[in-house]
């Protein structure tokens, strides 16, 4: 569940030495591949066998992203009136994605598990970070 965020907040898309180091900062960390995502001003990184950790991009211009696991997902899923899905899976960045959309910055603390959570709305200028309650 490690992984490494560079935001510019002055709204600039960061430069390749930048992002080159924070991809060789999780290299010396772990020999292993890394999985990366990068819009504007936001990179963010990971090792890309980690099956904790998951990017969605929301149709109303925000971007959730989750390291960890959420739990009671069923609960949470009723909770924000959503059906159980039978197509595509749902990750737990949509989860998150769902319930920003739903309660603003006040899901974080209608989630339940172990997790790290960034949600980035490029029209606010705005990056917001949680962890779980145990942290």
């Amino acid at each position: 569940m490690t992984f490494a965020l560079l935001w510019r907040r002055d709204g600039q898309r960061p430069d390749a030495d930048s992002v080159e180091g924070l991809s060789l900062g999780l290299t010396r960390l772990r020999a292993a591949p890394l999985d990366g995502w990068r819009r504007g001003p936001l990179a963010v990184w990971w090792f890309a066998d980690d099956p904790w950790f998951s990017v969605a991009e929301h149709p109303a211009g925000f971007v959730a992203i989750l390291a960890g696991r959420l739990d009671a997902r069923q609960d949470t899923l009723t909770r924000l009136g959503l059906a159980t899905p039978t197509g595509e899976p749902v990750t737990d960045a949509d989860l998150l994605a769902a319930a920003y959309e739903r309660w603003g910055r006040a899901c974080f603390g209608q989630l339940v598990g172990e997790f790290a959570a960034i949600l980035w709305h490029p029209a606010q200028g705005t990056l917001a970070c949680a962890r779980d309650r145990v942290g």
